[in-house]
């Protein structure tokens, strides 16, 4: 009897000590950081101390209208989005999220946003 619950006490003691020894490595894949910035951060000092790379194109100035309200939602929509087609810029795309509510809407225009 003195043997069985001898065994069984350096069993648990053995699993124990093996779940300790799993979790105290570090796991696979996940990378360490020993720095307090974030992850952005070397990207920014760099861009403030050098600037960002000049345009490399054409570059052009446009003028805008007034905002529409083209949800006629009561509330602030979110996640809101327009996108222009830049083979015919006069086709626009856009959508909106009710924030307080679950409608979601799309729209487009052909016109140039006129319509």
């Amino acid at each position: 009897m003195k043997n069985k619950v001898r065994s069984s006490v350096l069993i648990v003691l053995g699993f124990v000590a093996l779940s300790f020894v799993i979790s105290s490595r570090p796991a696979k894949g996940i990378a360490k950081n020993s720095s307090h910035d974030p992850t952005w951060w070397s990207k920014y000092e760099f861009l403030r101390d050098n600037g960002s790379d000049p345009a490399t194109g054409k570059t052009s100035s446009l003028s805008v209208g007034a905002n529409v309200d083209v949800s006629n939602e009561c509330g602030p929509q979110s996640e809101t989005f327009i996108t222009i087609n830049s083979n015919q810029p006069n086709i626009l795309a856009a959508g909106s999220n009710e924030i307080f509510r679950l409608p979601m809407r799309g729209y487009f225009s052909t016109n140039g946003g006129g319509s």
